[in-house]
C-alpha cells in the first residue's frame, strides 16, 4: 500500500473508534474489534517493513506507540461509564466525551512523538497509529475488567 490509502485505512480506523466510544455496547468477552484492528496494523507493519528497517528508530517509534496506545487506554477506560442493566440482564459500557478528548489527545501526542523520531513518515505514521488504536482498546478493556472487578463482576461478566 501506498502512503496515502495507509493514512486513508488510518483515519477510517480514528472515525469508527470515535463510534465506537460513544456508542453504548455490552461489555463481552469478545475480542473481535481489538482482533480486527491489529490484524489492520499487522498487514501495515508487514506490508511497510521495508520502510520501519529504513528508519534508524523506526522500531523505536512502533515500541513508542505500543506504550502510548496502552497507557492512554487505561485512561479512556477510566473515563467509560459502566453499569448493569436489569431489564437486559447484562453490564452495558459507554464513552464520554472525555472519552473521546483522551482519545484524541493521546493520538495526537503519538503523532507528536513519532513525527519527530521519524523525520515525517507518512508510512511510519500510519503503521504505529494503527497499532496504538488496536493496543488502547486493550488497555480499556484492563480498565473495565478491573472496575468490574472491583464490582464483585466475575470475568464471565454476569452479575452475581
Amino acid at each position: 500500500m501506498n502512503a496515502l490509502s495507509n493514512s486513508i485505512v488510518t483515519l477510517l480506523l480514528f472515525l469508527w473508534f470515535i463510534h465506537l466510544i460513544l456508542k453504548t455496547k455490552p461489555i463481552k468477552e469478545s475480542f473481535r474489534g481489538v482482533i480486527i484492528v491489529l490484524v489492520i496494523g499487522a498487514y501495515l507493519l508487514i506490508d511497510g517493513w521495508s520502510v520501519i528497517e529504513a528508519h534508524e528508530s523506526g522500531w523505536l517509534v512502533i515500541l513508542v506507540s505500543l506504550v502510548l496506545g496502552f497507557v492512554f487506554g487505561l485512561l479512556r477506560g477510566c473515563t467509560m461509564k459502566l453499569w448493569y442493566n436489569q431489564n437486559a440482564h447484562q453490564w452495558l459500557r459507554k464513552g464520554t466525551w472525555l472519552s473521546v478528548v483522551v482519545f484524541i489527545l493521546g493520538m495526537v501526542i503519538t503523532h507528536i512523538i513519532i513525527e519527530w523520531l521519524t523525520h515525517d513518515s507518512k508510512v511510519v505514521l500510519s503503521i504505529s497509529q494503527t497499532l496504538h488504536m488496536g493496543i488502547s482498546m486493550l488497555g480499556s478493556r484492563s480498565i473495565w475488567r478491573y472496575r468490574l472487578s472491583k464490582k464483585n463482576v466475575s470475568l464471565s461478566l454476569k452479575k452475581i
